[in-house]
């Protein structure tokens, strides 16, 4: 298998964030626009350097006025709205372009006040720190054809090791809505219950033909809670900052683990969750604290087993809060359709899809709206 991560965009966000902190003044203030991982990350490293953050800016309304990595989320136009020359506002967001012409509104000046500290868009569509120009990259169709063909891989494997696995997000609407791919989506999606999910890091070290890159394997470095199932007949190289790696053509394997009974501990459970996520990327510039931190996160997802409260779920994953669904979805799976080949399903697949997308997740989105957002480039072995 050909797994090496790279380290071009974390070492370019490092290096410039210590350009930051060397060329501040006794008068400048910090802000970062943005309350996401990244936003953590930056304070975690400008704060260990003796720096204070003045405070966080987000134009999510639900998010003023709370404390997040314990530092006030503040709108915009609250805390910047009388103009203060002395701001240093720092950004690293994809949607960069509007956040810049946002504070510029406002009199503050690009390379001055406001600080892209990298350009994401740019950084995540750059592959030259690898050379492929030997390559042959492959077309959508054998892109799909050969994802179909590992979830077949994922089906055989699981179901010969009672290893439980369901599709999930836009993999699972396909199967509803199309019977198969979303025509313009671009990778694929599946939960694996987390003890299992232990069970197939140990089943797929055997494997000739695929692999897989988890967080739950302790001799790994790969530190994100999405694990990777990897079919290793094509080479892929995948930007998603912080992490850029090449490996073989990669479908996205979720965890699913149990989650408190009681409304207050599960709460408590998820932000916790989330806190202790937050200390592993904060430990990204370490791999040795990274790994610890890890093991951690590992360790407290751990505590809830699959099928022994009434609720599972994947609070790491991307909705957070709605990613908690009734155990008994998951607890007598059923099998849809998806291509040729049937495969494991939530049975109430409506409420999850619902939860999810929305009421009427059956209606496809607008033209404009459609369109894969993921960001890899797969070549011929």
């Amino acid at each position: 298998m050909e797994y090496t991560i790279h380290t071009n965009a974390i070492d370019k966000f490092y290096k410039k964030l210590d350009e930051v902190s060397n060329n501040l003044e006794e008068n400048n203030k910090i802000v970062i626009f943005g309350t996401n991982k990244i936003s953590g990350m930056m304070a975690h490293y400008l704060e260990n350097k003796g720096l204070v953050i003045h405070g966080l800016i987000d134009n999510d309304s639900s998010r003023h006025g709370k404390k997040i990595f314990g530092i006030g989320v503040y709108s915009p136009e609250d805390l910047l709205k009388e103009f203060d020359d002395n701001y240093r506002i720092l950004i690293v967001s994809g949607h960069q372009k509007s956040m810049v012409e946002q504070l510029e509104t406002m009199g503050y000046i690009y390379d001055k006040n406001i600080i892209v500290v990298i350009d994401l868009n740019k950084e995540m569509n750059d592959y030259s720190y690898v050379d492929r120009s030997n390559c042959i990259e492959l077309t959508d169709k054998e892109i799909k054809e050969r994802q179909v063909k590992a979830l077949k891989h994922l089906k055989k494997v699981c179901d010969a090791n009672n290893i439980k696995y369901y599709l999930a997000y836009g993999t699972l609407l396909g199967a509803v809505r199309h019977k198969g791919f979303i025509p313009w989506d671009d990778d694929v999606d599946v939960f694996v219950e987390l003890e299992d999910l232990k069970k197939l890091n140990e089943v797929m070290k055997n494997d000739k033909e695929y692999s897989l890159i988890s967080f739950v394997d302790e001799n790994s470095d790969y530190c994100d809670e999405i694990s990777l199932f990897v079919d290793n007949s094509a080479i892929m190289d995948n930007n998603h900052f912080p992490i850029q790696l090449s490996t073989g053509i990669t479908m996205d394997v979720f965890y699913l683990s149990g989650i408190p009974d009681d409304e207050e501990e599960m709460m408590e459970y998820a932000l916790k969750a989330k806190e202790l996520e937050q200390i592993k990327w904060n430990k990204y510039y370490s791999k040795e604290e990274c790994k610890k931190a890890v093991k951690d996160v590992l360790d407290f997802l751990s505590k809830y087993k699959f099928g022994e409260t009434k609720r599972v779920g994947s609070v790491l994953s991307p909705y957070f809060l709605r990613e908690i669904f009734d155990y008994e979805s998951f607890a007598n799976p059923i099998e849809l359709q998806f291509e040729d080949v049937t495969l494991k399903c939530p049975s109430d697949y409506d409420s999850y899809l619902k939860q999810i997308y929305g009421e009427d997740y059956m209606t496809p989105p607008p033209e404009d709206k459609r369109g894969g957002h993921h960001s890899y480039k797969i070549y011929k072995k």
